[in-house]
This record gives structure tokens, sequence and C-alpha cells, in this order.
């Protein structure tokens, strides 16, 4: 952890000196009833417990990818437009979720063509239209904006404008999944009708404790960042609701991957 620390600091407060980019740093804690599980299927760990853990092949400590951590994002963003209203107007969402992600998903889950005509906020539109020529109608990709870094178990602190991080000790912890039935019974005619399942086959795993502090980084241009109310607004909001609702990594449908959210920082 010595080593990430000090790679880490120096290599934060690099990026904290770039003036193209609005730096987000979110300081988040998993919930008190909620630990993290990363990469099961074959993470650090698989051979030997069945169920891995995502460990990072140079610091060797457990981290959430940036790819893991863009799926949740959009997945968050999209159950939000559902609930409240970044913009008013369909097309203006694809554009906002276009400038955020470099790409929009449609309703039949493909990757979506924007018609920039149809694009009714002004805010959005001039973005957009920064993007392309002036004789194109529509667009289906772009860079995205909105920058993921990898997110390491650590926390921040910022001290006479330098970055400090302060590592936790002692972050894994034994978990298990205590399966009642054998892969070629489930389900099976006899044990439906018994009505009683056979023994309990548990099978031990590494996870990440309940309390451990994470830190997640986030850049977008300034420029983009400083025109619109709405851009900071969406990826603020979506932020939240993606640490408290949604989750990281794997099992969040058995409340895994909750953050707290302790401080957010804004660094232009």
């Amino acid at each position: 952890m010595e080593l990430f620390r000090k790679i880490y600091e120096q290599l934060l407060n690099n990026i904290l000196k770039d003036s193209r980019y609005v730096k987000i740093l979110v300081n988040a804690k998993l919930m008190n009833n909620s630990r993290l599980s990363i990469n099961t299927a074959s993470g650090w760990g698989k051979e030997i417990f069945e169920v891995g853990i995502h460990i990072h092949p140079i610091y060797s400590i457990p981290f959430i990818p940036s790819s893991s951590i863009k799926g949740a994002f959009r997945r968050s963003f999209k159950e939000l437009s559902n609930k409240i209203k970044f913009v008013s107007e369909e097309e203006d969402l694809k554009a906002l979720e276009l400038i955020l992600l470099g790409s929009f998903i449609d309703k039949n889950n493909k990757l979506g063509v924007l018609n920039i005509e149809n694009i009714q906020n002004k805010e959005i539109r001039k973005i957009i239209e920064d993007f392309i020529d002036k004789d194109e109608k529509s667009i289906d990709e772009i860079s995205g904006n909105l920058i993921f870094f990898d997110a390491f178990p650590y926390k921040i602190n910022i001290n006479n404008g330098k970055i400090e991080i302060e590592c936790p000790k002692d972050i894994l912890i034994l978990d298990i999944i205590n399966r009642h039935y054998d892969e070629n019974e489930y389900f099976s005619d006899d044990l439906l009708k018994s009505g009683e399942y056979i023994s309990p086959n548990p099978i031990i795993f590494y996870s990440i404790k309940e309390n451990t502090p994470f830190t997640l980084i986030f850049l977008i241009r300034k420029n983009i960042w400083e025109k619109s109310t709405i851009i900071k607004t969406s990826i603020i909001t979506t932020l939240e609701y993606m640490l408290k609702i949604t989750g990281l990594g794997a099992k969040t449908t058995y409340g895994y991957g909750r953050f707290n959210i302790d401080k957010i920082i804004i660094k232009s």
C-alpha cells in the first residue's frame, strides 16, 4: 500500500494541476451493512474459492475498474432520467448521454443515432455542434467527455493545495455463499416433490469489508462544465444515485456495493 500511496499521490497532484479539466473527487465509504465484491467470475482466488475478486496487477490491492464504474453510471443515468427530468425532450436526453458517455443506447439496447435538428435545449445543442461539421445532420458517437478512473480503497485529503492519500488496512473479509442444492439436482422433480433441499454446500470467498473508504475520480473538460448547468446537475445527481442506490461491483441485488458519500470535491 505504501508504494501505491506514493505513486498515486504524485499522479493525482499532477492531475490537479491540469487546467484543461474540472476534477470531481468523491470520498465515499461502503455502508455499514454493505460489502463489495468485484469480478467474481474471473478475479484472483477464482481457482481456489470458485468466486474471485479483482486485484490490481501492479499494486496488488482490490480496485473497481473504470469500465465497471462507467457501466454503473450509464445504468444510473438511464434509471434517473425516468424519475426526474434532466431535460424535457427525449432527443435532448439522448444528446446529454452522448456528451457525457460518447454514445447513447436506444430502447432496443442498440447504439442510437441522434438527429441534431431535433435537439431543443440551446445549451446541449451548442455543445453537440462543437463536435461536428456544419453540414452534418446526425451523429452516433463522439469521445465521451466524462473521464472515469479506476477506484481504489483510500481516502483523499487536500492540505495546502496538495493531495494526500490515507490508506486503510485489513480491508478484506471472508464471505460465504451457502448453496442449498447440487448443480445436477437443481429444480429436479425429486427435489421439488420432497419439499426439502439437500445439505448446504457453502462456498467461501473474499469480499471488501463494510465501511471501507474508496475515492472515485472523474474529469470533464472545463469548457463543457462551465457551459451548462444541466451537465453539472446530471453528473452530480447520477453519481449520488449510482453510489447509494445502483451500487458498484457484483451482487448488487443482494445489497453489495452501496456507498455513503463523505464529500464531493470539485477542483477547476
